[in-house]
């Protein structure tokens, strides 16, 4: 007869879709906890990782509200791009007007082929100012 399904295939069904739901379950679950590959970390998330590693404490209110991205042993430490090495340098030298500690400034490289022109200038800068530079690679 046409249009009642028998006990088996009602059951072949419930089945399947349990299947589906659990395979939902897993694949959301692995998308929450692992990046996707070549998803872009935001600055945040390489502050925390590098104050992780080093022991500083990030996310430093200063007495005027602003925030400085890393407090290290004797310095404040802005976290930028390679491509904001120039806000970066004026934040580093506020953050430590603010504080009395030593300016510092960690560039986040990703393309080095690209960006070694901003890396140079920002050494020099740097250089210049008495800003103590850290140049870390990331993944672009």
């Amino acid at each position: 007869m046409k249009g009642i399904k028998s006990s088996r295939t009602v059951h072949s069904d419930k089945c399947g879709l349990l299947l589906l739901y659990a395979c939902w379950v897993i694949v959301f679950a692995i998308w929450c906890v692992h990046p996707v590959s070549g998803q872009t970390l935001r600055e945040s998330d390489h502050v925390e990782r590098i104050a992780g590693e080093w022991g500083a404490e990030s996310e430093v209110r200063l007495e005027d509200g602003t925030r400085a991205d890393m407090r290290w042993k004797r310095y404040i430490i802005e976290v930028d791009y390679v491509d904001k090495w120039y806000e970066g340098v004026g934040q580093a030298q506020y953050y430590a007007l603010l504080t009395g500690m030593r300016p510092g400034l960690v560039l986040l490289l990703r393309d080095p082929d690209k960006e070694w022109r901003d890396l140079a200038r920002a050494a020099r800068l740097c250089e210049n100012k008495r800003i103590r530079l850290w140049v870390i690679k990331v993944s672009p």
